[in-house]
């Protein structure tokens, strides 16, 4: 199995359902994968702490706008 890097591609678009938390943003999510050991969820905290180098980044979700209007 070849193991490949975010950075090795120049567009990276993620699409995902997402769990917005309107009183704790960090507490939002979107949800990559569902399998047998239960969701991979990429928070907004994990987004913060990424380091993509990718020329271009989407990340595009259901249940985005949601919430509260701040």
């Amino acid at each position: 199995m070849i193991k490949r890097s975010l950075n090795d591609y120049g567009i990276v678009h993620f699409s995902a359902h997402a769990l917005v938390d309107d009183k704790e943003y960090l507490n939002s999510f979107v949800v990559l994968n569902k399998d047998t050991s239960g969701n991979y969820r990429l928070s907004y905290g994990d987004i913060l702490n990424m380091n993509v180098l990718s020329d271009m980044v989407v990340l595009s979700a259901c249940q985005t706008s949601t919430g509260e209007s701040v």
